[in-house]
């Protein structure tokens, strides 16, 4: 799984190193599900499913904000305007909740997670919702935000605690 994955660097990666696998790529912006796409024909991938989506935790409707067809997106809710966040530009974003994304993965071997901002949304819900998910994935890569402080260095202890110490890269 490439939650957050921009351009597909990593999805591209892995689908090389490990043809046999299947790589779910998720981005909400579409210019880089297209750069993906593009990358797929061009270096005759077959293995990767790229979605158009945000991945949330939240059955609210998401509006993606990002600098246009540079690709890093956030994901906000959509109670905020345009105004809020200029010069980001907003656009609709289709979004699926984690646990439909989760639904039919019984074996994880590799779940990269880079949602600015949102992994914390998904962490906490799986956390209080499906215990189960932290044995699945064997390795996990999450890039997690926030201001250092007493409240981040709990959210940064509880995410390590939950994963063993050998599958768990948080930067």
């Amino acid at each position: 799984l490439d939650i957050g994955c921009n351009i597909g660097l990593i999805s591209l990666v892995c689908a090389k190193l490990y043809p046999q696998a299947i790589i779910h790529s998720f981005d909400a912006c579409s210019w880089c599900i297209a750069c993906l796409r593009q990358s797929c024909l061009e270096n005759n991938i077959e293995n990767i499913i790229p979605h158009h989506t945000c991945v949330t935790a939240s059955s609210e409707e998401y509006i993606s904000f990002s600098h246009e067809h540079t690709g890093p997106s956030c994901f906000v809710r959509s109670s905020l305007t345009d105004e809020t966040l200029h010069p980001y530009s907003g656009y609709d974003t289709k979004n699926i909740h984690i646990k439909d994304v989760l639904a039919d993965k019984d074996d994880i071997p590799f779940m990269k997670m880079d949602i600015e901002g949102g992994e914390w949304e998904i962490f906490d819900y799986l956390y209080e919702n499906d215990l189960d998910f932290f044995k699945k994935p064997q390795k996990v890569h999450i890039e997690v935000h926030g201001h250092a402080g007493e409240e981040f260095t709990k959210k940064i202890n509880k995410l390590k605690s939950s994963f063993s110490k050998e599958s768990c890269i948080v930067h």
